[in-house]
């Protein structure tokens, strides 16, 4: 009867990568997320915010309750 080996992880791809992990340091290059289409059709890029969301981040520094939005209706029913 013979035990398992244990098995160990990779090597990381080079010692920068074993110092910083994955965090990024002096010289990362952060490539910016392509811009989103809302359902709505508003297209907002990586650093635009909606009112919304900006509600939302004050609420949150404030220790306010979150905000509550009703969903308004149409008057035409096929919408």
């Amino acid at each position: 009867f013979t035990y398992p080996l244990a098995t160990t992880p990779p090597p990381p791809a080079s010692l920068q990568d074993y110092i910083m992990g994955k965090r990024g340091g002096a010289g990362t290059v952060y490539s910016e997320k392509p811009a989103q289409e809302k359902a709505d059709g508003t297209v907002v890029k990586a650093w635009q915010r909606m009112p919304t969301q900006l509600l939302l981040e004050w609420t949150q520094q404030q220790k306010r309750p979150k905000p509550y939005y009703n969903k308004a209706r149409s008057w035409d029913a096929s919408k």
